[in-house]
């Protein structure tokens, strides 16, 4: 019979914290170790009680050999024997999943009271609103005992609903909901991370462009390839190393993709980037997205379809120039946490207002 895997986890990483201790004892140092050889700071009962004596012990720590070693070995103990996190913000739930707690906490009532945005001008077709599903209303049955939010699924749906009245929304919370009862097999999200994978990408992409022009998506121009690594964040939020490439798609449509500006390489989250597309049928006029980063991941997926797309984050929205963009058509792009307060801004305003008439 073979032992659980966690055994096997806790065995490996015990001798792996013993490895710094042992080159205490022997007096071997790594040379890439400082070799500040001051002694420990003498123990008096007196000083229990003193915080100088703690820094001096946290001092002496960060200058032990093996101090990086230990760290990580105690985060997959924590991680993988324990099933533990290191990080208050960030749950462990089924099979390893990792969520980030602030949207597990956001609540059904919440979901629920976010309304369609009253707008009289200009005219529907001009506007649309992409309401993203985070990851734990996707995948509530992987969270931890006691933090399902049971009612996620039904209020987005509602909502799903008032947006298609008023032809303003598009809810792609509604098409990965559909996969995943299809019996998907591949993640919608990354396991130890808040983004969508490039599947999950594809299939959004894949609902926006059919919304703007029927028939305008080309399933043969999505070409497989080798991917890209990808440091997931919540692995990294309790000291792991997760970082996985995993096959991606290119689009593929031929025809001449123009970068005019990119901001977004140098910031992460924080940014824009505009691009033109050229000698291929594409959807004409000026894009405007104003979206998170969420959306920044699927820009390669969207731009061979448009013919001028400028993609803003929130983060910059609040000064930015929407009107030297000069849009004819803003789509609005948020996680649920960020709906209300992103959909109706004066930000959302101003882009809004900026459409050419």
């Amino acid at each position: 019979m073979r032992p659980p895997r966690q055994w096997i986890w806790a065995v490996w990483l015990i001798v792996l914290l013993l490895v710094p201790a042992g080159m205490i004892v022997t007096g071997t140092r790594p040379n890439d170790v400082s070799r500040d050889r001051r002694a420990a700071p003498k123990f008096e009962f007196g000083r229990l009680l003193d915080r100088d004596y703690y820094a001096e012990l946290d001092a002496l720590a960060a200058r032990s050999p093996g101090e990086g070693l230990g760290l990580w070995a105690t985060a997959n103990l924590d991680y993988e024997v324990f099933g533990e996190s290191n990080n208050s913000n960030v749950l462990v739930g089924s099979d390893g999943w990792l969520f980030w707690k602030p949207y597990v906490d956001f609540s059904c009532d919440d979901i629920d009271a976010i309304s369609v945005p009253d707008i009289a001008e200009p005219t529907p077709g001009s506007v649309r609103y992409l309401t993203l599903p985070t990851k734990s209303s996707l995948y509530g049955d992987l969270l931890p005992d006691g933090t399902v939010p049971a009612c996620a699924a039904v209020a987005r749906q509602d909502r799903h609903e008032r947006f298609e009245d008023d032809r303003l929304g598009l809810d792609p919370a509604h098409v990965l909901d559909e996969v995943l009862a299809d019996g998907a097999t591949a993640d919608l999200f990354y396991r130890a991370d808040t983004h969508w994978t490039p599947l999950a990408r594809v299939l959004v992409a894949e609902r926006l462009i059919d919304e703007l022009q029927p028939g305008l998506w080309d399933a043969d121009a999505v070409q497989p390839n080798d991917g890209e690594p990808f440091e997931q964040g919540l692995a990294a939020a309790i000291g792991l190393d997760r970082t996985i490439t995993e096959p991606g798609y290119t689009i593929e449509r031929g025809g001449e993709l123009r970068v005019i500006r990119d901001t977004l390489e140098s910031s992460f989250g924080a940014g824009d980037r505009i691009t033109e597309m050229r000698d291929v049928d594409v959807i004409e006029g000026t894009t405007l997205i104003v979206g998170d980063s969420q959306f920044q991941f699927l820009a390669a997926e969207l731009e061979p379809y448009f013919e001028r797309l400028v993609f803003v984050t929130w983060a910059i929205a609040p000064e930015y120039d929407f009107d030297a963009a000069a849009p004819d058509r803003v789509i609005f792009e948020a996680i649920e946490p960020g709906v209300e307060g992103w959909f109706e801004s004066e930000m959302a305003d101003r882009a809004i207002a900026a459409i050419s008439d």
